[in-house]
């Protein structure tokens, strides 16, 4: 989460009207907690959209996930694409 906060803080120092990053996030968990967010190993997370986690969580069963997604602080991650634990790739 943090190396995908520094990336987006870098593209705003070059470009300060840009509104989203692209991110991969290797062991990113969903979880709830009043509003969904994903989770990384050490704890950090970020909020996921206002939306239906539910493929999502189908997916993972809640357990850590390689997650493409795009990261806005208006709108939070949106899930792209998830890897399920056979290494395939499902598009959200």
């Amino acid at each position: 989460m943090a190396e995908a906060l520094d990336a987006f803080a870098a593209a705003l120092a070059l470009d300060p009207w840009r509104e989203s990053w692209p991110v991969v996030l290797d062991g990113a968990a969903p979880a709830r907690d009043g509003a969904w967010h994903l989770v990384d190993r050490v704890g950090a997370s970020l909020p996921l959209e206002a939306g239906d986690p539910w493929r999502l969580l189908a997916v993972t069963g809640g357990h850590p996930a390689t997650v493409a997604a795009e990261w806005s602080p208006r709108n939070g991650l949106v899930p792209l694409t998830v890897w399920d634990a056979d290494g395939k790739a499902i598009a959200l």
